[in-house]
Formats: structure tokens, sequence, C-alpha cells
């Protein structure tokens, strides 16, 4: 990492080394504010044996962080690390992709990972076209991050997913797909045989008390079985920054697009607001699909002018899979605080470590990205396991 002090903005040269045996390495030069990049030596040699006892590890302990360093004494030695949280994306497709997800959830440890709020998962959790949509394609991926095995280090309410073209719009039957992944993964609110609020295994709702998180339901009706796209859209604010997820899946046009996406900007307008008058500082958005092409007009333009005229000062980082290739990018040439990051597919490489960091309260949040060992020096994930943690025999 190397900095250029002057000036209010720093030159930030990000040197991303594609695995330690393929010698490919990726060099991004932008004035980012704050941004800061590692990349952690692979941890597949030190990962410790999975413990006898199967049962999950106790929740966290319900708090706002109180030990977290006062932001005075920051001030005195530099920027804190105020919240963390992982990210991963588009995967599983195959057999294989399941046993790589084991042990990337196996991996994921507070104690070594920054003491991770949350996780999220940018969609794409199976492969896409029109195969493979069927019910327990869905009921598999969630049994496989809920298996005792797996969460040994995390609450399974403290994950989240956003929903994917894969998972959703590529089916034959879109609205029957949107059905399985909401009773899975949602927190939609239905009577007709399907379920009325959290989903069953308590994805999005998070463990901490003192955080509510909130879902859009607008155009919900309770007489049919047909979701709106929206629901799946969620929010929740603490330490200042606004958590945001929304339905910008990948492709083409769809045809909804004066809807959904539409909706997705308004939500996240909606929640600004609301958030404003409490100190908001950081905005982070969790999407499957970044906001140009098809997502454009209804969004990415109307956003990035309100963020340009109304909150000039605020700190945002728009977090997308889809393409399956790590970026950092400008998303708005005329505003450098907005930050677009794309992830790696989950087959390449290790979900990525995020940490929002502050100085004082008159200066910019700033973000660290951690790789946690960058893409995987075979080109594919090895999972080191082949223990099915899912039910259906449809693998």
């Amino acid at each position: 990492l190397m900095t250029d002090d002057e000036g209010s903005d720093k030159l930030v040269k990000v040197v991303s080394h594609e695995g330690q045996k393929m010698g490919k390495v990726q060099t991004y030069n932008f004035e980012l504010p704050d941004v800061e990049e590692t990349l952690q030596p692979t941890r597949r040699p030190t990962k410790e044996p999975t413990p006898g006892p199967t049962t999950q590890s106790p929740t966290r302990t319900p708090t706002n962080r109180p030990t977290r360093t006062p932001v005075a004494a920051a001030e005195q030695n530099g920027p804190r690390n105020v919240l963390s949280f992982i990210v991963m994306a588009d995967i599983p497709y195959y057999v294989n992709h399941r046993y790589c997800l084991n042990r990337q959830l196996r991996e994921l440890d507070p104690a070594k990972d920054d003491d991770f709020l949350f996780i999220v998962h940018l969609g794409d959790m199976k492969y896409g076209q029109t195969r493979g949509c069927e019910k327990e394609i869905y009921s598999d991926v969630a049994e496989i991050i809920t298996n005792k095995q797996n969460a040994l280090r995390y609450d399974p309410r403290d994950f989240f997913i956003v929903i994917g073209d894969n998972d959703w719009n590529d089916c034959n039957d879109p609205d029957t797909a949107l059905s399985y992944w909401m009773n899975n993964f949602g927190n939609g609110k239905k009577t007709n045989g399907v379920n009325t609020g959290p989903n069953p295994y308590g994805f999005g709702t998070l463990s901490n008390p003192d955080i509510t998180v909130e879902y859009d339901y607008q155009g919900n009706n309770e007489s049919s079985d047909v979701y709106p796209s929206s629901a799946s859209n969620f929010a929740f604010f603490t330490e200042q920054i606004l958590f945001v997820g929304i339905n910008q899946v990948g492709g083409g046009y769809l045809g909804d697009e004066s809807t959904r996406v539409a909706n997705n900007f308004q939500w996240v307008k909606a929640n600004l607001e609301k958030y404003r008058p409490q100190g908001l500082r950081t905005l982070v958005i969790f999407a499957h699909a970044h906001m140009i092409s098809a997502r454009e007009e209804y969004f990415g333009a109307p956003f990035l002018s309100l963020i340009r005229e109304s909150y000039p000062d605020l700190f945002v980082v728009y977090l997308h899979g889809d393409g399956h290739e790590f970026d950092v990018s400008y998303a708005d040439s005329r505003n450098r605080n907005v930050i677009q990051i794309e992830a790696d597919s989950g087959e390449k490489a290790d979900p990525i470590l995020l940490t929002i960091t502050r100085e004082s309260e008159d200066t910019k949040d700033g973000l660290i990205i951690n790789r946690r060992g960058g893409r995987y020096a075979g080109g594919d994930c090895d999972p080191g396991n082949r223990e099915k943690t899912w039910s259906s025999n449809s693998w």
C-alpha cells in the first residue's frame, strides 16, 4: 500500500497477488479516501481441525459492542476499527462447490477476522439458466449454512443472503423460484402455505437485540402465493452506518426495471432520509449486480445524483458479485466518496473481510479490504472434505 499524503484524498496503489503460486498480479490506482486492502497469507496450511463436538458455539452475547475504542482515544491513536463483516458470492454452483462452502464456513472465526458482526452472501447460490430451480436446491443451501459442522463460530441469524438472477429470474418459473427462495432465506409475510415472517432458519434477523433489521414489504399481498420482488430488501443501522440489501439481479432487461429497480432506489433513499438525523456517516449497499446497464436508468443514475447533491460527504460502499472477479472502482467519476467492489466467486477465492474505520467525528470513515488469502493458487477451491451437510439426494 502506497499513499500520497498531499491533498484531502490519498493516492492508493493496491497490489493484489492473485494466488501465491500463480504469479499473477493486478494493480489498481485510485485516489480512494482511506481505502486499504490487505492480503493475508493463505489459511490452508494453518486450518485448525474441526472440534469433536458438533454442537454450535454459544451465540454472541447481546451487546452493542461497549468495549470498542472511544472516538476520543482514536483521535490520538489513529483510525479505529468500528465494525467488520464478511462477504461472499456466487457459490455453490455444483457439488464440489458445496464441499468448498463447507470449508469456507468452518474457517470463519471472529477471533481471527476482526470480530465480524455479520455475513452476507451476494447471491447466485446455484447455477443459472432454466435448470436447477427445484425446491431442494434452496433448502440444501440453507442446511449447509446452518449445519452444526459448518456454523461453528457464527450464528445463522447473522447470515444475510441477497437474491441473484440464478436464484430467481433465470428459472423457468420465477414466481415459484422466488417463493422457494423466500421460504428459506427471506423475511416476507405470507399466509398461504408459506412463511408468515422470518424464515425458519432465522437468516437475516441478527442475534444482537440492540439492532433492528427492517424488510421492505411494499406491494405485499397476503392473499397471493406470489411474493413482491421487493420483499427481499432489508436495512439496518448501527455505529452510524446504514446497511441496505436490495434485489438488484444480473442479466439484461427483465421488463420490471421501472418497478423493481426503481423501488430499490426508493428503499435506499427512504432509509437515508430516516437515519440522516441520527448521525449517518457511511452507507453500505449489498446487491448481486452492479448499478449500471439495465439498472442504470432507474437506480444507478438517480442514486449517484442523490448522493452527489444531497449527501456529498457520505462515504458509500456498493458491494456486488455476478462478475466473479474481484475489482475495486469508483462508481461515480464526479464523486470520489462512492466505491464499488465486486467480489470473487466462491469457487475461486475465500470470502472477504471488510472493516469500516473511523478516526474522528470530523473525518470521513475509511475501509479496509482484507481478501483473506486472495485467489486460490490452483485456480479452483480445494474443499478438503467430502462431508454431505444437506439432506436431499439432488447431488
